[in-house]
C-alpha cells in the first residue's frame, strides 16, 4: 500500500469514529411561543374572522343586522385582547395570587363573549332573545362588561409590574 492509501484509510477511520453531538433545546409550548409575540397571530385570526363575517353573511341578514354584526366583531376584538392580556398577566405574575384573578377575568370575558354571540345569533336566526322577555340584544351590555374586564386586567398588570411609576 502506498502512503496515500494509508493516509486515506486513517482519515476514513477518523471520520467514522467522529460522532456529532446534536444538542436540542427543549421546545417551548405553543402557548408560551404565542405569548412571546401574540399580536401577529391574534391579528391574523381577527382578520380572517372579519373576512368571514363580511363575505359569507347573506345579503338579507347583512342589510338588517350589519351594525350588530360590526358590534359583534368589535366584541370579538375586545375578547381577543382580553385573552392575550390575561394570559400575559398569568405568565408574568409568577407565584402571586394575582395570577388567579387574571384567570377569573379571562373566564368572565370568554363567558360574556359567548353569551353575546349566542344571543345575537338567536336574534338573527329566530328573532328571539336567549333570555325571554328582553326586547333588545345583549350585545351592548356584553361589550360594556368586556371593556370593564379589560380595565381590570390593566389594573392587574400594573399591580404585577414592579417598574411602575
Amino acid at each position: 500500500m502506498s502512503e496515500d492509501e494509508v493516509r486515506d484509510d486513517k482519515e476514513n477511520k477518523d471520520e467514522d469514529e467522529m460522532t456529532e453531538e446534536v444538542l436540542t433545546e427543549p421546545s417551548a409550548s405553543r402557548l408560551s411561543r404565542f405569548l412571546d409575540d401574540p399580536w401577529p397571530t391574534a391579528t391574523f385570526f381577527l382578520m380572517i374572522l372579519g373576512f368571514v363575517i363580511v363575505l359569507f353573511t347573506p345579503y338579507n341578514v347583512w342589510s338588517q343586522w350589519h351594525w350588530m354584526l360590526v358590534g359583534l366583531y368589535f366584541m370579538w376584538v375586545l375578547v381577543t385582547i382580553g385573552f392575550v392580556f390575561s394570559m400575559q398577566t398569568w405568565r408574568k405574575s409568577g407565584g402571586s395570587k394575582i395570577r388567579f384573578a387574571a384567570i377569573a377575568v379571562l373566564i368572565v370575558i370568554l363567558a360574556v363573549g359567548v353569551l353575546g354571540s349566542v344571543d345575537l345569533g338567536l336574534w338573527i336566526l329566530l328573532a328571539a332573545p336567549i333570555f325571554p322577555g328582553l326586547e333588545t340584544p345583549l350585545l351592548y351590555g356584553t361589550n360594556a362588561i368586556v371593556v370593564f374586564c379589560l380595565y381590570s386586567l390593566w389594573l392587574l398588570q400594573r399591580a404585577t409590574n414592579p417598574d411602575r411609576t
